[in-house]
């Protein structure tokens, strides 16, 4: 095992999901894909962010396609589907403290890419995603949901 870095959280990460990046037509197929293998995937659209979006929380899958306005900037879903093609965006990790993970990865060499916080119903939701270092793309998951 490797030994832990200086600074390292007391609370170890935890996978949480992996969030997959696909064209606006493929969306609804890769969804059916998904359903049939057993996920059970809620849809919603992100409008300030320009998102569709299909999740299975539990079952730690995440689709993303964006949005007919969304804009390609530099970093975004649209971005990374013109520059990569469809695949793996982001392995989104739970964390105790989004910020503190993310100043960890900084003082690694990442750089923080996107950043959002949201009350959903009855719990909030941080994530910070960073860019990718040595082909690992992390967003920390800060959260008050079982």
């Amino acid at each position: 095992m490797v030994g832990e870095p200086a600074g390292a959280p007391e609370v170890p990460p935890r996978l949480h999901h992996v969030v997959f990046a696909v064209r606006r037509e493929s969306f609804e197929r890769a969804s059916e894909y998904l359903g049939g293998l057993g996920f059970l995937l809620a849809e919603f659209v992100l409008d300030d962010v320009g998102l569709r979006v299909a999740i299975d929380w539990a079952g730690g899958v995440e689709l993303l396609t964006p949005t007919d306005d969304h804009l390609a900037e530099p970093g975004s879903v649209g971005d990374f589907l013109a520059r990569q093609g469809e695949g793996v965006f982001s392995v989104v990790v739970r964390v105790p403290d989004a910020d503190e993970f993310s100043r960890i990865a900084r003082a690694a060499g990442a750089a923080e890419r996107y950043r959002q916080e949201r009350r959903v119903g009855d719990f909030t939701v941080k994530e910070v995603e960073v860019t990718a270092l040595f082909g690992i793309p992390l967003t920390f998951l800060e959260t008050d949901l079982d």
